[in-house]
């Protein structure tokens, strides 16, 4: 089954920022992050607020951005699906492009062996009513010795 969806974007930045505060107790339902040991995360995350302030936005966000990277030419041979995302509704945003900045630890550059940080940017501009918006800048980063370095750009 074949199906897309849009989103409304979110038009000014936003940082979802899931550390534990050093303040807080220690309790089993907080981990440490495997790659930064100074943070410590959490096992289950709640988005909680108001209708209509942007959790579901939010997490669709999070969801295509997640589908742009595992759909990416470099790993399927298929373009990534940048039709989910449209610029914000507002006159003066129409030409801004959509941003993503996204911090991971995986093991991809070398499995079986300690996880690694990861950034991932992404920007996309948006050339109008029916037509596909393209990758104004792209770039990945690893953290070998706490120092960046870009595998792509």
């Amino acid at each position: 089954m074949n199906f897309r969806y849009r989103i409304i974007s979110l038009y000014k930045e936003t940082i979802l920022d899931l550390r534990i505060p050093g303040t807080a107790p220690q309790l089993e339902r907080f981990r440490k992050s495997l790659t930064r040991p100074d943070v410590r995360l959490p096992s289950v995350a709640i988005f909680m607020g108001p209708n209509g302030s942007g959790k579901t936005t939010l997490l669709r966000a999070l969801v295509d951005l997640i589908r742009i990277l595992t759909n990416h030419p470099g790993t399927t041979g298929q373009n990534p699906p940048l039709s989910v995302l449209v610029p914000f509704m507002l006159a003066q945003a129409q030409n801004e492009p959509t941003e993503f900045r996204v911090e991971f630890d995986a093991d991809w550059l070398a499995p079986g062996e300690p996880r690694r940080l990861f950034l991932y940017e992404l920007s996309v501009r948006h050339r109008g009513s029916g037509r596909s918006p393209f990758i104004l800048h792209e770039a990945l980063f690893h953290f070998p010795k706490g120092r960046p370095r870009r595998l792509f750009k």
